[in-house]
């Protein structure tokens, strides 16, 4: 059976990129401008010399001094300092840690606000949820959210960097088709309703079709959005094949019971309005099988760290000796803690004071609180 999932994305300007500024009246600002990645953060040396998130992570020694990408890339720590210097010390009086560290609690703000907002603010405790920590510089911040949100665990990728393009590689391919009914349930026919998820299958079998997929990997998911009358948003409720008129009524009780748990009450004397038949059709693409791989004990391997560095966390409010180790090193079963770097070709792991990593099967690190069990 196919199990529906889908991805509910919120964005917010707080890239590696992002710039850090000082408006008229004074305050330090992170965003929404953006250096992109070209000319990129002032350390790339490609010319932009306004700082940035990225900046701030290297004046704080979280990003390696001399180089990114293996060593592919050089790295000027340097323009980074002159940027923040120029642009943020000066005008506002203070010292290159205090500046860095500043840009990066605003950026951590603006995360975790997001996070807030799909979580909270929908009726979620984020203590229940695991934060998946990708792209080159999410696991760069991801204890620093966890702390503020009390997130028990953290799961950063075997390649953080190119997760979201293997999430596009192996992603289902889908097409959604809408037909407005505008009528309450008490008007509507159970029978129509039914007429029109058969025609909005018949176009998605042959749109499917012309995608490439044959029937055995085409998947139909009906719903019906439906709200109170008078609301100005609506919620998408699951509808069985085919909707008879008990399965109608038994959506409609679904409807109360997902308003209850999405905004805390159900009206179940008022009038229920469906607003569109709707209608996702589904290309099943091939999952890969991810490779596991055994255990080799808690120590990482002799050569696993490749230098000491001084960092700067917040916490502790001034820079400390941290071991820096090659991810591409730790196997299975290593633990390594905080405070930490973990560094490898696409990304960078922060591993904040009072933080631990673990390496799991897949090579994955899973990020705890020291002294909490993995649940």
């Amino acid at each position: 059976m196919y199990k529906r999932q889908f991805i509910d994305l919120a964005e917010c300007s707080a890239g590696g990129g992002t710039i850090a500024w000082v408006d008229e009246g004074g305050a330090l600002r992170v965003g929404p401008l953006s250096a992109g990645a070209h000319p990129g953060p002032a350390c790339y040396g490609l010319g932009n010399r306004e700082p940035t998130i990225t900046d701030a992570n290297l004046v704080l020694g979280r990003l390696n001094q001399r180089y990114l990408l293996g060593g592919e890339m050089r790295i000027h720590a340097d323009l980074a300092r002159e940027a923040l210097r120029r642009r943020i010390c000066d005008p506002l009086g203070l010292d290159l840690p205090e500046a860095a560290s500043s840009i990066v609690e605003i950026s951590n703000s603006i995360m975790a606000k997001i996070l807030r907002m799909v979580s909270v603010e929908r009726g979620y405790d984020p203590r229940s949820f695991s934060l998946i920590a990708f792209g080159g510089a999410g696991p760069m911040h991801a204890c620093a959210l966890a702390e503020e949100l009390g997130i028990p665990l953290i799961v950063v990728p075997v390649n953080p960097g190119l997760f979201s393009a293997m999430g596009l590689l192996v992603s289902d391919v889908v097409h959604i088709f809408l037909r407005a009914v505008m009528r309450t349930a008490d008007e509507v026919s159970p029978s129509d309703l039914e007429e029109a998820f058969r025609e909005l299958e018949g176009k998605g079998e042959r749109l499917l079709g012309e995608d490439g997929f044959p029937q055995e990997r085409m998947v139909f998911l009906r719903e019906l959005d439906m709200r109170y009358i008078g609301q100005s948003y609506e919620l998408s409720i699951p509808a069985p094949r085919p909707l008879s008129e008990g399965g109608f009524r038994g959506v409609v009780d679904l409807f109360h019971e997902r308003h209850r748990g999405v905004y805390g009450y159900a009206a179940e004397g008022e009038a229920v309005e469906v607003v569109n038949v709707r209608l996702r059709a589904v290309g099943v693409m091939a999952k890969p099988r991810l490779r596991t791989y055994p255990e080799e004990g808690p120590e990482p391997k002799r050569g696993s760290v490749v230098e000491r560095r001084e960092v700067f966390f917040e916490a502790l409010d001034d820079y400390t000796e941290c071991p820096v180790y090659r991810r591409a090193r730790l196997a299975p079963g290593n633990r390594v803690e905080g405070p930490a770097i973990i560094e490898q070709y696409d990304s960078t792991t922060v591993l904040y004071p009072g933080w631990k990593a673990h390496v799991d099967e897949f090579r994955n690190l899973r990020l705890t609180p020291i002294g909490q069990e993995e649940g």
